[in-house]
């Protein structure tokens, strides 16, 4: 098979993956290749490997118009493992893109043609807006209300792509990867003008003003990582970090003067990436410039993810992937899956103004940590909810239900103060209600299915106590822990507790 930038993208049967069995990526990129195998080609699909390394493909590709002969070698050496390792975990084929550098350069195709004999590996050749389209896919798959335009950046090329209403728009494609960047050896009034020229001829630009830049790429990872370290964020998720406009450009006009040495100490980077990094940021700051854009946003979703999400049927793409995540974690450590949808709908009565799929996805999660010694449940909540596998929610919905299951286990005092930052106070009392709902209905059932919908909890129409009725056949789970944590709810909702058993 010679590879070709005109492939078709490749279906779950072409891959030798099913979509209940593990799905494999490869991301030959001019600075990077990456391999990622998700548990499943799902919506929100669970990572189980995920290998970089930074072979500089196209280091030196502006000046020679070939392949890095170093990079050639070392990418071909790691892509064997990456081949050795796809199949012993159960992937006989993996989907393989190769982006910039093997497109653009004059020995890329002999390239793709001994990687495919010397690894069995079959390459998909991307051209610049397939690159974007697939970039712009996997944002959606990580966040599906974007709005706005994906700006991806890789070692060799910059995509815009823009994004609207769930649906991926054109692309434009620039010479702006930082490897490029380096190359051209201009002092830095230079180097913006340059940008400048490039950036002005992309349609996309105009569609950036007062809307949201989704970043994707490595470096702008990076970046976004400096500036969390610098404002002292809470938390550590970079997926869907938010920037300004402001706040962005400041980080970035500082890092584009800085050396690696310099960077080392605020972001956990190889020596390499570092170096891109203030080529990244010049870029950054004249797309911000140029673009003026009302927000950016880390997407820590991108090709990879992309390749994955166009697998999918329509029915599977619209899911949420927040609800997905919670179902697919619930499945993997709650005692009894089926218990967090009962309790979704058992509290419901109680949370009208709150969101559906947050009341949803907290209910979901209210049993994953049951595993752990009671003193550390909490923590085993904080961290589960730092995970990449938990896709489609904002920092601020992480924070909440963040602090849901933290009052759920009632812990986690030391994170109860940094995370309520992050919400307004309003959001956040709602939060340690909902955390005691969850609590008391925990208790009640042990977390078993089938006895909330017998004992539903209600305001009671007096306006004056918070009423929980017992079915008959429930009448012996009353006791005095469910009397405590009624009394602990009904006191959250400044109402007096009631109990009662009630005929059928």
């Amino acid at each position: 098979m010679t590879p070709t930038d005109a492939a078709p993208p490749l279906s779950r049967e072409d891959s030798g993956t099913a979509s209940e069995g593990p799905f494999g990526v490869i991301d030959i990129g001019s600075n990077s290749i990456r391999l990622v195998i998700f548990a499943s080609a799902s919506r929100s699909p669970a990572y189980m490997f995920n290998e970089k390394v930074l072979c500089g493909l196209g280091r030196g590709l502006q000046e020679t118009g070939v392949l890095n002969p170093e990079g050639k070698e070392s990418a071909l050496i790691n892509l064997r493992r990456f081949a050795a390792v796809a199949r012993g975990m159960g992937v006989t084929r993996p989907t393989v893109a190769a982006t910039a550098a093997v497109r653009d350069a004059a020995d890329g195709r002999d390239f793709a043609a001994r990687m495919e004999a010397e690894t069995g590996l079959i390459p998909r050749i991307v051209s610049g807006p397939e690159e974007g389209r697939l970039s712009a896919l996997g944002v959606l798959m990580g966040a599906p209300d974007a709005e706005g335009v994906a700006a991806d950046l890789g070692g060799a090329s910059l995509e815009l792509i823009s994004i609207s209403g769930g649906e991926v728009g054109e692309g434009w494609t620039g010479p702006l990867g930082p490897l490029r960047l380096e190359a051209l050896k201009l002092k830095p009034s230079a180097l913006d003008d340059w940008i400048d020229e490039r950036l002005k001829t992309a349609p996309q630009l105009p569609l950036i003003s007062g809307k949201t830049i989704y970043c994707v790429g490595g470096a702008w990872r990076a970046l976004a990582r400096i500036d969390m370290t610098r404002r002292a964020y809470p938390l550590h998720v970079l997926h869907e970090y938010e920037m300004s406009p402001e706040q962005a450009l400041d980080t970035a006009l500082w890092a584009a003067k800085q050396p690696p040495a310099a960077l080392k100490p605020l972001v956990d980077s190889s020596s390499m990436r570092l170096a891109t990094v203030p080529y990244a940021a010049r870029v950054m700051s004249r797309l911000i410039a140029l673009g003026k854009p009302a927000r950016l946003r880390v997407s820590a979703t991108g090709l990879r993810e992309g390749l994955l999400f166009e697998t999918l049927s329509e029915e599977e793409r619209r899911r949420d992937p927040l609800l997905e995540s919670a179902a697919a974690i619930a499945r993997d450590t709650a005692r009894f899956p089926a218990f967090g949808d009962e309790l979704g709908d058992w509290l419901a009565p109680l949370y009208p103004n709150l969101a559906p799929r947050l009341l949803r996805a907290a209910a979901r999660l209210s049993d994953t940590a049951w595993r752990a010694h009671p003193d550390y449940r909490a923590e085993a909540c904080f961290e589960l909810m730092t995970r990449p596998d938990v896709n489609g929610a904002s920092h601020q919905e992480r924070a909440f239900l963040t602090l849901t299951l933290l009052h759920r286990h009632k812990g986690g005092n030391g994170r109860l103060a940094m995370l309520r930052g992050l919400l307004p106070a309003e959001a956040a009392a709602e939060a340690e209600t909902l955390g005691k709902g969850m609590r008391l209905g925990a208790v009640l059932a042990a977390s078993t299915p089938g006895v909330l919908p017998l004992c539903p909890v209600d305001p009671h129409p007096d306006g004056e106590r918070l009423r929980l009725r017992l079915a008959p056949a429930c009448a012996g789970l009353r006791g005095e822990a469910v009397e405590k944590r009624l009394s602990t709810l009904a006191s959250a909702f400044k109402r007096k507790p009631f109990l009662e058993v009630f005929e059928s």
